[in-house]
């Protein structure tokens, strides 16, 4: 399957055979020129050929008349009467390129004008006559026009494309080739033609080839990205438990340790289990305090675990209490 750059490519050495055929032409009756037809930039009318459309001007613009007035160019298309035809059109970028073969014969005089206008510099430009189907309003005072076909070319002296359709090559009778020049210059496009079919296969198969390795490249990062995902997760989910059990440690170890604190000192340890929970919020001075004081009252009265005992209540507005204060907390039943 040929690619677009391909196919561009024969249109253009097809044209550019058509511009060598046609400045050699074996027919005396005919000069050939070469012209912008349009573009797709908005003209001094507001109208816009967009790029879509130009399929439409090149498969309808083929044997469609070039006009000029006679012995004149006037400003527009008024008595505009056909000069040649229209033998071929394509793409170059944002135009559409023509060329004409104009009929030497019937407009002389016309055809010398053009010539010597062109020999001497002088703007040539060209105004389409287009039917269409529809039109779209792009802006104020701007439309798009669809479902072109093209009319005629005419030759004006005042362009709605403002000096952007001009003639680009008037071929001159002198430069005339040979039927067997025009059929090795013909020859010699068909090789080149034939030269970057090859080319341009090569370069697909290239072009194939780096495709494969790309779409093997994104395979393989989607997969590891899939891995490092995974185990991100799992990374996540172990950290998770890391901390859960490394906190259970600490409470495990600091509930020991307050527990041996109270036992060593001789308190219950039914005393210690059932109010553990509310040691473990206490910093070990905190701690330490408590047991020195508990010791101290153990002397007076006996300490028990049973319904009526009441354990005073530490958890204080206050960030600190007082030796005193606690004392008196402790002391109260």
């Amino acid at each position: 399957m040929e690619t677009l750059n391909k196919i561009n490519l024969k249109t253009k050495i097809e044209l550019l055979g058509n511009e060598a055929n046609a400045s050699l032409s074996l027919n005396p009756a005919f000069r050939w020129i070469k012209f912008v037809l349009t573009d797709n930039i908005p003209n001094l009318n507001g109208d816009t050929i967009p790029m879509e459309e130009f399929s439409n001007l090149i498969r309808t613009g083929i044997n469609a008349p070039i006009k000029m007035a006679e012995n004149a160019i006037n400003p527009g298309h008024e008595r505009a009467v056909p000069l040649g035809v229209i033998t071929h059109l394509t793409q170059e970028e944002n135009k559409v390129v023509g060329l004409a073969a104009l009929w030497e014969a019937e407009r002389e005089d016309d055809i010398g004008m053009i010539k010597e206008m062109f020999a001497n510099n002088e703007d040539l430009n060209f105004s389409w006559e287009i039917y269409y189907r529809t039109e779209e309003i792009i802006s104020e005072g701007i439309r798009n026009l669809k479902g072109c076909i093209l009319k005629a070319a005419t030759i004006v002296g005042i362009p709605a494309y403002d000096g952007r359709t001009k003639v680009l090559a008037f071929a001159s009778q002198e430069n005339k080739m040979t039927l067997e020049e025009a059929l090795a210059k013909i020859a010699e496009l068909e090789g080149v033609i034939s030269e970057k079919d090859v080319a341009l296969a090569s370069k697909d198969e290239l072009i194939a080839e780096k495709e494969t390795a790309i779409a093997e490249k994104e395979s393989t990062i989607a997969s590891l990205n899939e891995n490092v995902t995974n185990l991100t997760s799992e990374k996540e989910l172990l950290a998770s438990f890391k901390e859960s059990v490394e906190a259970e440690s600490a409470k495990v170890a600091k509930v020991n340790a307050i527990t041996s604190k109270f036992t060593e000192a001789g308190i219950d340890e039914n005393y210690v289990k059932e109010n553990i929970e509310k040691y473990l919020s206490l910093s070990e001075d905190q701690i330490d305090f408590i047991v020195a004081q508990l010791v101290h009252f153990q002397s007076e009265a006996t300490l028990v675990s049973n319904a009526s005992t009441k354990i005073p209540n530490l958890n204080s507005e206050k960030t600190k209490l007082t030796p005193k204060e606690l004392a008196q907390a402790l002391s109260k039943k």
